[in-house]
């Protein structure tokens, strides 16, 4: 037998609570109505969620608009089956319990679920412009009768007069086929004429495609980054698509989709006395350029349809001083971030090759990001799996085994070693004679630093072997003729 479903217990399964927020001419903004009536939301909460529900914006094509934003909680409690749901959920899903995600209505939830928060906001809100508070009321009880949030299920949510269908990805998904949406798949079974509203997590993030790379490097390394656009839906679709180029990691560091010179943590991101937070911040009020100044990058995003400097566009702006940043700064990334990893333009040539398809698009974008990062864990993870103790170790009649100690000489040398280029016999075809002396004397300077015989050192002596062998004779003999080179392989 099931235990009793206690009132509101389905509807906390997937949300924390619905909010309404007006404004008030002589009071500004206020939160009018909280369902369910004993949510708990501190002071501080309410007045974080009354700004951000109504944005300021900088841009001239205002309208009515659907965005998200995330803020700080006072209480990190989390109940059991979100917990499990986001353990069986991929590992890069952006859920962090001490954070509330907040969808213009407002719908507060602590989980990441953007595709299906977007368009049950977008229903409640055209239902309670006709009906007012009774519709929030009639979304609440349905929402109440939800199933549990289960990975990899398609699962049929009933709400004000339509079924949601929605399947939660798991874990064992393929990962490129991810959506940065939060991977929910939406359809209306009734009446096939209302529309679901579904978040466009590509369309600005590909705008700037040939700043990712860079963009990718500062978000791996927790940099500060400020994005100011023209409204809250782009600068929550960038933050949040952003987040999602470190699949399958999941990032640590705090990022605000939304932020605005009235939250709580204003003060702590501004303060010029300490290093700026690890923090991705977006933003509409162009006050925060001069605010945020000493903020090391910035991406100003220009306005939907303005016209954009070509080429200038393409490169970041180094040569920019505190003192140059005005309200009316020009759209374009501005860094003086020396990037590690040379410029990649195959990403831009498959995008545009990709037509107009959104679907097409992300799907580029998610792979080429996700080969990236695993590219960047890969030698991670083979040292601290060197360090492992082995399986002839492992007794249930000895004690634990303990892991080798972690040598930054080691494993230094190990990512230095794996930054070379393993080159077959095609693609040594295609390279220059002084190419490839280059290419064995740096190897020769690498194996000469690393003093000791280990498995790093034995890799690079079998890649210089493995270059000697697809070489014709003339030149092999040439590289055999350095006298430190025939010992290394003696």
């Amino acid at each position: 037998m099931e235990p009793d479903i206690e009132p509101w217990d389905r509807f906390r399964d997937w949300l924390h609570c619905i909010c309404v927020v007006t404004f008030d001419l002589e009071l500004g903004q206020a939160l009018e109505v909280i369902y369910p009536g004993d949510a708990i939301l501190s002071n501080t909460e309410k007045i974080n969620i009354c700004y951000l529900a109504f944005p300021d914006s900088n841009s001239s094509n205002a309208r009515d608009t659907n965005f998200h934003f995330r803020i700080r909680r006072a209480i990190s409690d989390v109940r059991g089956c979100q917990k499990s749901f986001v353990d069986k959920s991929p590992s890069s899903l952006p859920f962090d319990a001490h954070y509330l995600y907040g969808f213009s209505i407002v719908l507060m939830s602590v989980l990441p679920l953007f595709s299906l928060f977007y368009s049950v906001t977008a229903r409640i809100a055209e239902h309670f412009f006709e009906n007012g508070e009774a519709a929030i009321e009639a979304a609440c009880h349905h929402i109440d009768t939800w199933q549990q949030p289960q990975v990899g299920r398609t699962i049929e949510f009933p709400l004000l007069g339509t079924l949601i269908s929605c399947r939660l990805p798991a874990a064992c998904d393929l990962p490129y086929e991810f959506r940065l949406d939060g991977h929910v798949e939406l359809s209306d079974h009734r009446d096939e004429s209302l529309r679901l509203f579904r978040p466009d997590f590509t369309t600005p993030i590909v705008q700037h495609v040939h700043h990712l790379q860079l963009i990718w490097e500062l978000v791996l390394l927790g940099e500060p980054l400020l994005i100011v656009a023209p409204n809250p839906s782009v600068t929550s679709s960038l933050v949040q698509s952003i987040v999602g180029l470190l699949s399958p990691l999941r990032i640590v560091n705090d990022f605000r989709p939304y932020f605005t010179i009235h939250d709580s943590e204003f003060r702590e991101y501004s303060s010029k006395s300490r290093t700026p937070p690890r923090v991705i911040l977006g933003v509409t009020n162009p006050f925060f350029i001069k605010a945020l100044d000493h903020w090391p990058h910035i991406l100003k995003v220009a306005e939907q349809g303005a016209e954009i400097g070509g080429d200038d566009m393409k490169k970041p702006k180094k040569t920019w001083s505190a003192a140059s940043r005005t309200l009316d700064t020009p759209p374009g990334l501005y860094t003086q971030y020396k990037p590690f990893l040379s410029k990649d333009k195959s990403l831009a040539k498959k995008l545009l090759k990709s037509g107009n398809s959104l679907e097409i698009q992300h799907n580029i974008l998610q792979r080429h990001f996700l080969e990236l990062t695993q590219s960047f864990m890969i030698p991670m993870e083979r040292y601290l799996s060197s360090l492992m103790p082995l399986k002839k170790e492992m007794s249930p009649f000895r004690g634990i085994p303990s892991t080798r100690p972690f040598s930054m000489d080691d494993f230094l040398a190990l990512k230095k070693g794996l930054k070379l280029p393993i080159l077959g016999p095609q693609t040594l075809s295609t390279k220059h004679n002084v190419e490839i002396v280059d290419l064995v004397l740096r190897i020769r300077e690498r194996i000469l630093e690393i003093a000791t015989e280990t498995e790093i050192r034995r890799n690079l002596v079998r890649q210089v072997v493995k270059i000697l062998s697809n070489v014709d004779d003339d030149l092999k003999q040439l590289l055999m003729s350095n006298c430190s080179l025939r010992e290394i392989l003696a």
